[in-house]
């Protein structure tokens, strides 16, 4: 999930906004809710925001809807 360069990716480059409805980093495969933090976007992320690389998390994770 992380950039080719193996990098994260800076919020201006990926749109992190504020987020709507269900679409937003809290359910985003690459959130990583214990580290506060996202595999592609560098930096401090909020599971209330959201950014145009969000890819959803599949059912089989009860605890991070």
């Amino acid at each position: 999930m992380r950039a080719d360069s193996g990098a994260r990716l800076e919020k201006t480059a990926v749109n992190y906004r504020p987020a709507r409805k269900e679409r937003r980093c809290g359910t985003c495969v690459a959130f990583r809710p214990e580290a506060i933090a996202c595999e592609i976007v560098a930096g401090e992320i909020h599971p209330a925001m959201v950014c145009d690389r969000w890819v959803p998390l599949k059912r089989s994770h009860p605890g991070r809807a």
